[in-house]
């Protein structure tokens, strides 16, 4: 299986820190580094997924079993 953990974490930092910060003025703009390799790596484990996903959910619909 999959580990979608990292993925995740990532997407909760980048949506949920800016509701964490205090909004006393114009503020500055802070980003996080993530390398482009792990980034890419993620991305494509959640794409495999969601297509590994959909591909059994096609099956389960023309056949009425689900694949295992």
């Amino acid at each position: 299986m999959i580990d979608l953990a990292p993925f995740f974490a990532a997407r909760n930092e980048i949506i949920h820190e800016p509701a964490l910060v205090a909004p006393t003025g114009p503020g500055t703009a802070s980003r996080r580094q993530r390398a482009m390799d792990a980034v890419r790596t993620q991305c494509d484990d959640v794409l495999k997924f969601i297509e590994t996903t959909i591909r059994a959910a096609a099956t389960t619909l023309r056949t009425g079993r689900p694949r295992l």
